[in-house]
């Protein structure tokens, strides 16, 4: 992969704003924020090419890499950073302590104890952002209603991803209080996703995935053991539901992404990061995919509680 960037090239774009971008990984969910900050810069007139300079790269899931994109990056002074997932934020605002450059981060988890901010509401410093914690009770009520004889579900998760462990244990808390066993088994790389999943699979009922990127980057694989097993996956993020994964009662990262873009904005016309709250993601919604829905032989409970956004109809 070239992880470089000619530094005479960033130079000679001195003219115009140098957006820096970086994503730990990719995959669609990951992909979906990028695409979502890129649009709100486009519809106010921020065009690559024309009145800045967008620059992008991922290290592929690799730690080292991510570091030396970060202090590639920092190298460059560009107008503002952006990072796409908790380690790529990580990796910024570290590389960038001793320099003067801002910093947007969007889907990240739990930017308080990650050590990206240290008030939501007032973060202070260069950095601010969109985080995408997932409403965990919801996601839990959800799998009730949708799986009523359920006991036992599955998990996956990167241990490495402090965002992810932190979303799985409350998930396990709070399922647990529901009367269902919660089993899980790690998946360091994306490799290691599909051999776990098969270790799992003949002793849940259905698997809820966390905003892990190592796992959602093999989603394609575990939707393809879901219909291979009829075993239901319950998302934490509507990108996979789209996919094909069961349903979520998570936050369209696309519009995470479009929440970003307008901070982008705001940075770039004056305003401190430091004066901007960090913003969390809502949810009104559940999203369904019908054509997994009725695969796996289910049905959409009758319950006020619950608004659901039906996607992946079979004609679709």
């Amino acid at each position: 992969m070239n992880s470089f960037i000619c530094i005479s090239y960033a130079h000679a774009l001195v003219d115009k704003p140098i957006i820096a971008i970086t994503q730990i990984i990719d995959h669609p969910s990951a992909n979906a924020v990028r695409e979502g900050i890129k649009k709100s810069l486009e519809d106010q007139g921020y065009i690559d090419g024309k009145t800045i300079k967008w620059l992008y790269k991922n290290p592929q899931g690799n730690s080292a890499t991510n570091i030396q994109i970060a202090q590639q990056f920092v190298s460059l002074k560009p107008s503002i950073m952006i990072a796409i997932s908790t380690p790529s934020a990580q990796a910024l605002v570290s590389s960038a302590r001793n320099h003067s450059i801002p910093i947007v981060f969007a889907a990240v988890t739990d930017p308080i104890n990650a050590g990206i901010v240290k008030d939501l509401k007032k973060p202070g410093g260069l950095v601010t952002g969109v985080s995408d914690f997932p409403l965990i009770e919801r996601q839990v009520k959800l799998i009730k209603k949708m799986l009523p004889n359920a006991k036992v579900i599955g998990g996956l998760y990167n241990q490495g991803e402090i965002n992810s462990v932190k979303q799985f244990r409350l998930f396990e808390e709070l399922a647990k209080k529901e009367g269902y066993e919660v089993i899980s088994v790690a998946a360091m790389k994306t490799s290691d996703v599909h051999a776990a999943a098969l270790s799992l699979i003949k002793k849940v009922d259905a698997f809820y995935i966390t905003l892990d990127n190592t796992v959602l980057s093999a989603m394609d694989i575990l939707i393809k053991l879901q219909f291979d097993f009829k075993k239901p996956i319950f998302t934490s993020e509507t990108d996979s539901v789209f996919q094909g994964a069961l349903a979520t009662a998570g936050a369209h990262l696309f519009d995470i992404g479009r929440s970003a873009g307008k901070m982008v904005i705001r940075i770039l016309q004056g305003e401190k990061p430091s004066e901007i709250a960090v913003e969390t993601a809502e949810v009104s919604d559940i999203t369904v995919n019908m054509k997994t829905l009725n695969y796996l032989d289910l049905k959409l409970p009758e319950d006020k509680e619950f608004n659901f956004n039906k996607v992946g109809f079979e004609n679709s």
